[in-house]
């Protein structure tokens, strides 16, 4: 009698197969055994089964062990986990997981072209690693370089944790997310990597979790021709994001530092600029003054501060000049240097003297202008210039010039040097009376008037009017004589 056994099995292949070769899985439709071969007993030889719906490799043409019919015995050795991928767009495929085992891991290869959502960057593989559950679930995946193309994407913006999005992947499945993690790798291409002044270590990878972007753990790893793998393990699918963390410093104030700036002297521009990106940088800024260029400063700004630096400059022509640094303009008003002296401070070493002493007068003058010059420096005293000097000053230079001035005459007196006063007084001294002077005082480089009346001014006056009195009466009486 002739009895047919219908067996569906997958059938595992060890990685090395008869004679050492390698071998590959097969998946065995139908097993018939022919009349005679019973319960494991023969009424008569059996001949080899006859296999249908499948091709066997010819480096496999062993069958596996066959499972005996009463159930004892080793059984076939069990499937390996597979993959099936198709196209389902121009950014997306499925994934057909079969035969998931806790444990066990299938790699799969997006369908050419899907993965390179970027031209720098693309998705390049990804493991789905079983832990048990399903031993069958589906895959959907949709690879972009902007968010607004995925639909399973609820996230309104890029992650903070990077300055350039690079690449966006979704991954959605029919089995829970407890049943299986991924671990994808992508390929950034180290071209653009040098044109974005970044390196691996700069290569961000996040998910999108619970409403917000997380920043997981990524591995550079080997490069494969002008592209670098990054490879990154994700406890669950969902939304994934790849991109560059990179310094984006640009200049957002520049004002002469000791305005106005001169023309053909050293000036100083205070520049100040600004890291917006996420990482350290520093950057060459050309400094351009109508179209020419003045500076080059080199300049380093930690991510997320400000820094300002002084860059000496020097402008050649007077007037308005347009000065651009990066992409920022500005327009400052150059103007030419000129001296600026003047008189500062002034003091006397004392402000209450007796008749015959004198007091030292110090006058501070100063250059306040942008060149060097010359300036008059010209002391008063009792109303009158008594004496002038010539004071030369480079810019910003500070000198002391001293007179001395005596007095003779007590009362109030006004002393000046060019635009500053002070006053001082004088007392009646112990000789005065006996030895009045004829001047109210003297000065080392003149004389002059005091500003008040005294007693002995009078006296003179009067003295000298009744002099001249006797002299015209005793003139007239000789007149009259002859």
């Amino acid at each position: 009698m002739t009895v047919l056994v219908a067996i569906v099995v997958t059938v595992v292949t060890a990685a090395v197969g008869v004679q050492g070769q390698p071998t590959a899985d097969a998946t065995i439709d139908r097993v018939t055994r022919q009349s005679g071969c019973i319960d494991g007993e023969m009424s008569q030889p059996c001949h080899q089964p006859s296999l249908s719906g499948v091709t066997v490799p010819s480096a496999a043409r062993q069958l596996p062990q066959e499972l005996p019919p009463n159930g004892t015995g080793q059984g076939p050795a069990p499937s390996s986990m597979s993959a099936t991928v198709s196209r389902t767009g121009s950014n997306s495929f499925s994934v057909a997981v079969r035969n998931a085992r806790n444990g066990r891991s299938t790699t799969v290869e997006p369908p050419s072209a899907v993965g390179d959502a970027d031209d720098d960057t693309d998705l390049r593989s990804f493991d789905v690693v079983s832990r048990g559950g399903a031993s069958r679930f589906d895959l959907n995946v949709t690879v972009d370089s902007t968010l607004e193309s995925l639909s399973a994407a609820d996230a309104a913006s890029p992650p903070a944790a990077f300055d350039t999005p690079l690449l966006y992947s979704t991954v959605g499945s029919t089995a829970s997310s407890n049943d299986f993690g991924i671990t994808y790798r992508f390929d950034v291409e180290t071209d653009y990597l040098r044109e974005a002044n970044a390196g691996q270590d700069d290569v961000v990878v996040s998910v999108y979790r619970g409403g917000e972007w997380r920043t997981v753990d990524a591995t550079p790893g080997r490069q494969s021709g002008n592209e670098m793998i990054v490879r990154t393990s994700i406890a669950d699918p969902g939304l994934v994001a790849v991109g560059l963390r990179h310094p984006e410093i640009s200049v957002v104030d520049v004002r002469p530092q000791n305005p106005p700036p001169l023309s053909n002297r050293t000036s100083r521009l205070e520049l100040t600029l600004e890291n917006s990106g996420s990482r350290d940088g520093t950057e060459t800024f050309n400094v351009t003054a109508n179209d020419r260029t003045i500076a080059s400063p080199t300049v380093s700004v930690a991510a997320g501060t400000q820094r300002t630096v002084t860059v000496p400059v020097q402008f050649r022509e007077v007037g308005e000049t347009d000065v651009e640094v990066g992409e920022y303009v500005t327009e400052l008003t150059v103007t030419e240097p000129t001296p600026d002296i003047s008189v500062t401070a002034l003091s006397v070493d004392r402000n209450r003297v007796e008749t015959g002493e004198t007091v030292t007068v110090d006058a501070t003058v100063t250059n306040a202008g942008t060149a060097g010059g010359t300036g008059s420096v010209q002391f008063r005293a009792f109303g009158d210039v008594v004496t002038v000097d010539q004071v030369k000053l480079a810019p910003g230079a500070t000198r002391t010039v001293q007179f001395t001035q005596r007095f003779d005459a007590p009362g109030e007196y006004r002393l000046g040097v060019n635009n500053r006063t002070t006053t001082v007084t004088v007392d009646r001294g112990p000789n005065w009376e006996s030895t009045p002077a004829e001047d109210s005082g003297t000065v080392t480089a003149g004389d002059g008037e005091s500003d008040s009346d005294s007693s002995f001014q009078w006296a003179l006056i009067l003295l000298g009017t009744g002099v001249v009195l006797m002299l015209g009466l005793v003139t007239v009486g000789r007149m009259l004589r002859e």
